[in-house]
């Protein structure tokens, strides 16, 4: 647990939404087994994807969906998987209609910060 709170370092919570796997439809996968919750504002969004239920490698794609998130559509992001990850840019098209392809340890996670590209 404690690498999940190196994925927080620097995070302010207080200027974040949470919003648990069960009740939130920004963050979509196409694997019943690994399940995501967010903490967003206008600005940034924090996803945390979980393999919380099966000791086996899962495999998925993520998708975001902007708009759930406020954000509307915008030309491109920034992606970057928390803490080691290099922000990336990624488009719209990747980000919500192909996905992010991940894998995840049994019972492991993965946090990624994303921030809409103002440039």
């Amino acid at each position: 647990w404690l690498n999940l709170y190196k994925s927080f370092k620097g995070v302010d919570f207080t200027k974040l939404s949470f919003s648990d796997w069960k009740n939130q439809g920004a963050v979509i996968t196409d694997n019943p087994y690994i399940r995501a919750a967010v903490y967003s504002n206008e600005r940034e969004a924090v996803l945390v994807l979980a393999n919380s239920e099966n000791r086996s490698i899962q495999k998925a794609r993520f998708k975001v969906n902007t708009e759930a998130l406020g954000w509307g559509k915008a030309a491109s992001y920034y992606l970057a998987k928390s803490p080691e990850g290099t922000s990336a840019s990624i488009d719209y098209n990747t980000l919500s209609r192909q996905g992010v392809q991940i894998e995840l340890p049994g019972y492991g996670y993965a946090v990624y910060r994303l921030n809409i590209n103002k440039n």
